[in-house]
């Protein structure tokens, strides 16, 4: 049995009833109630730490309090991941493709693209715009898309294919991850070229 530091009212009587311990043992809830002039301001359902300070009043009337359970931890090991299509990425005649996914593990995450770089031979091109949601819940995944425009569009339809890194960085409840994903596009031009030589 422990005793409780119970504040008692002022100038009157009263009762403390149904205690109930925080799921973490750091702080307790009550039922008090006090009788005479002014009891029915100091009555009601009240929270504290173990020592009787913080002594608070959450409601004025109740019975039977009691605690939310503690969130269960998130899953060890289970972190956002990146998974890239296999083999060469296609665009379409807009210059889109969608070149992977994204998957949160066991905690919410929030995604934000860091860069996306490509190559064309020796050159590298910035006219590529991305597509990915900011926020995803826990086990949910989203597909990253790209858009090539621009002189970019035009040097990887002239060359038939081009190297794409993306990097993106994911924030769970594990903290920050990096991601990278790796592609090679081939232009709707080369697409098609090679249907007709078939």
């Amino acid at each position: 049995m422990q005793l409780l530091p119970v504040p008692p009212p002022e100038g009157a009587g009263g009762y403390v009833n149904s205690p109930v311990f925080s799921p973490d043992g750091s702080h307790v809830v009550l039922r008090r109630g006090v009788y005479g002039p002014g009891g029915q301001d100091q009555s009601g359902l009240f929270t504290m730490a173990l020592d009787g300070s913080g002594f608070t009043r959450i409601a004025a009337d109740g019975y039977a309090p009691s605690w939310q359970p503690l969130p269960p931890p998130p899953p060890q090991g289970k972190r956002a991941k990146a998974k890239v299509r296999k083999g060469r990425v296609r665009l379409n005649k807009k210059g889109r493709a969608k070149i992977g996914t994204i998957t949160c593990g066991g905690t919410p995450c929030k995604l934000r693209v860091l860069s996306a770089k490509l190559k064309v031979g020796r050159k590298p091109c910035r006219q590529v715009r991305t597509r990915l949601a900011r926020k995803l819940g826990p086990g949910k995944h989203a597909a990253v898309g790209i858009k090539v425009y621009g002189r970019c569009l035009t040097s990887l339809e002239n060359a038939g294919k081009g190297r794409l890194l993306v990097r993106v960085r994911a924030i769970d409840g594990a903290g920050k991850k990096v991601l990278t994903l790796k592609s090679t596009l081939v232009s709707a031009k080369a697409k098609k070229e090679k249907h007709r030589g078939k």
